[in-house]
């Protein structure tokens, strides 16, 4: 049984593949660790100022919905808590399995809006930052050959140019 053999279009062509692939994924990097350190980071400063407190659950609904043709159902939790010495009561939406009326969870309120509870998500904003600083990192590293290559070619042009140049001025003398 003989190979498939590979002539030189096809060689080119997958030079080309590969030239693409590796200018365009330092990009992609860059780009991906931008919004996740964007988005850890927001996440992390958005609750920064907000103050920890228990909070009892009072009530779970649940209302169905259909995604993709399947039958899913979304949970929220109705919480009381306590803030400066006044009661409030806040609706937490998209709560997972595991949450029961009368447990207490540990909530973030906003001094500003008392009355507005989230549940804290201090792991997903460390977890994006440090997902995003390591992408960012590995585009940067993966980025800067690539900016150096175009900046010697770019030198190289100009020094050709300016190489042609003496020998115009040389040979007119």
């Amino acid at each position: 049984m003989r190979g498939r053999r590979i002539d030189r279009t096809d060689m080119k062509k997958n030079d080309r593949l590969n030239d693409t692939f590796s200018k365009l994924l330092p990009i992609v990097l860059l780009l991906l660790g931008i919004s996740l350190l964007g988005g850890g980071l927001g996440i992390l400063t958005t609750q920064a100022g907000f103050q920890k407190t228990d909070a009892v659950i009072t009530e779970i609904a649940s209302a169905p919905y259909t995604l993709n043709g399947r039958e899913k159902s979304a949970s929220t939790a109705y919480v009381s808590y306590t803030l400066d010495g006044v009661s409030h009561t806040s609706e937490l939406g998209g709560v997972r399995k595991g949450y029961v009326q009368g447990a207490t969870v540990a909530v973030l309120v906003d001094p500003a809006l008392p009355e507005n509870a989230v549940l804290p998500k201090t792991a997903e904003g460390v977890v994006r930052t440090a997902m995003g600083s390591a992408f960012l990192l590995a585009g940067v590293v993966l980025f800067v050959p690539l900016l150096r290559a175009v900046f010697s070619a770019e030198a190289k042009k100009r020094e050709e140019l300016y190489v042609d140049s003496d020998a115009v001025e040389e040979h007119k003398a």
